[in-house]
């Protein structure tokens, strides 16, 4: 919205001059935390049946909300972790 593009009363409001009136610019905006899992399989991992999407849920953050306002994605995303010179190592699980 610094760009002078949003709702202009809005914009007025921070001392913005509106360039052009949308005013359903920067309503509605969601965080988009993430988290990382990890893990090395002990055979190799066949690849995705569904573009890296498996899992999916639609959730309600609050019974008192009356639709769905929570989206969990579950991705597998392949990786060789960053230390491992050897890709054909990534795979092997290591005994200690």
């Amino acid at each position: 919205m610094l760009s002078g593009i949003g709702p202009a009363d809005a914009l007025r409001g921070h001392g913005i001059a509106p360039v052009a009136k949308l005013p359903g610019v920067g309503e509605n905006l969601h965080d988009h935390p993430r988290a990382a899992i990890v893990y090395r399989g002990a055979r190799p991992v066949p690849p995705a049946a569904s573009n890296h999407g498996e899992a999916l849920g639609l959730l309600r953050s609050d019974p008192a909300v009356d639709r769905t306002d929570l989206q969990i994605a579950i991705v597998d995303v392949p990786m060789i972790p960053p230390r491992c010179a050897d890709p054909r190592r990534a795979t092997r699980s290591r005994r200690r």
